[in-house]
């Protein structure tokens, strides 16, 4: 059974890399895939690229390695125009939104308590720590974006584990700055802060949103040339375009975050 259901996944995988380019190997068909869709390719320049070099390899005898070399070398040199700018500011750009919700979720968990207690919220070193640690992981994630993506897509499950450790890791770090770090920098009002996190998770959502219904980052499908048939999407189109989860699950936690809070505090635990 294990075996089966070990045939069904690798079927599953290269389901459009068999039906793009069937007469190819399916790793470097799918590295080539991989390559151009995160340079920016088009689904359409991306289809057409795989079955040219499809219809090489069936006309020459040779393999794609032996004709075409190294694929992600390859997917580098073809003059082919750029549908989405992969630039870092373009990466910002799309980060943008969620940034602005995880600002907001922040200001909101912190303020709340002093908020109910009706006290002013007293920042910390360990708030301004968490702030400069955000700040840094932001731009590790900008900065490593095609590494990131490519251990996601291509190993799922040694990618999830290193994406959950970093998360635990920093969870970690921001806890132990909090508790640790509780010299006072300064104080506010809570209300206006908690009314402030509000406003930025909404603008925040609002801008994911707009985004969203303009296509921005929504990654075209990966179509052949030689038929109208569009090819099912793959794991890595799923995990590239799919951002409707993403737009509501800060929204979401920071709303869950808020009612536990206030819910703790009517209980008298907080």
């Amino acid at each position: 059974m294990s075996a089966s259901r070990s045939d069904r996944r690798h079927a599953a995988r290269f389901v459009l890399e068999r039906r793009l380019a069937p007469h190819i190997d399916e790793n470097w068909a799918e590295s080539l895939l991989l390559e151009l869709r995160l340079l920016g390719v088009g689904g359409d320049q991306i289809g057409a690229a795989l079955s040219e070099v499809d219809s090489h390899c069936v006309e020459s005898g040779e393999g794609a390695d032996e004709a075409f070399g190294d694929p992600v070398a390859y997917a580098r040199s073809l003059p082919l125009p750029v549908a989405d700018d992969a630039s870092p500011r373009a990466l910002l750009a799309s980060l943008g939104p969620t940034a602005v919700q995880l600002a907001g979720m922040f200001a909101m968990t912190w303020s709340t308590d002093s908020w109910l207690a009706g006290t002013p919220f007293e920042v910390t070193v360990g708030h301004l720590v968490c702030g400069l640690l955000a700040l840094a992981s932001g731009g590790i994630l900008i900065g490593f974006a095609d590494p990131i993506l490519r251990a996601l897509i291509t190993r799922p499950r040694r990618g999830g584990v290193l994406l959950g450790t970093w998360f635990v890791a920093f969870t970690a770090t921001n806890v132990a700055a909090l508790l640790l770090l509780d010299a006072s920098a300064g104080s506010v009002s809570a209300g206006w802060l908690l009314v402030l996190g509000a406003v930025s998770v909404t603008a925040g959502t609002a801008w994911a949103l707009a985004r969203l219904r303009a296509g921005s980052g929504s990654g075209d499908p990966i179509t052949s040339p030689v038929g109208a048939e569009q090819a099912a999407p793959t794991r890595m189109e799923r995990l590239l375009a799919s951002r409707v989860v993403a737009v509501g699950a800060v929204p979401f936690a920071a709303v869950v975050l808020f009612a536990l809070s206030v819910g703790l505090h009517a209980a008298g635990v907080s």
